[in-house]
């Protein structure tokens, strides 16, 4: 959940918040971001992008793409069931050659990958 740079690092919750941390001084940073559902994963992609990128996985198994800069978060897309899993998303993983390739895995027992072009 460390971005590349290691500035900053994001963490979630079943509480259905996520909570953007200065890596130096461990202070959170802006408002969380408040979601319809509880989180069960967090991913960062391990090359730098501007405005930072932030996947989050949900119990129902969707999967929203988020942009953080100037300490706010802008929804960038949403992958639904149709798209993401039908349960709980279990973990995240962006590729380390591509800030673009996302992983995900399920309790719905399937790993799929993703090739996300989002204008941010």
């Amino acid at each position: 959940w460390l971005v590349a740079d290691g500035k900053y690092f994001f963490t979630g919750s079943r509480d259905k918040l996520v909570v953007a941390w200065d890596a130096s001084t461990w202070q959170s940073l802006g408002q969380p971001l408040v979601l319809p559902d509880s989180v069960t994963a967090v991913a960062s992609p391990t090359l730098p992008c501007q405005p930072y990128r932030l996947a989050v996985g949900l119990e129902t198994g969707n999967i929203c793409l988020y942009a953080w800069a100037a300490e706010q978060f802008s929804l960038l897309t949403t992958l639904d069931n149709e798209a993401a899993h039908h349960l709980a998303i279990t973990r995240l993983s962006f590729s380390p050659a591509s800030s673009n390739l996302l992983a995900s895995c399920s309790r719905d027992h399937v790993l799929k990958i993703y090739n996300i072009t989002v204008e941010s």
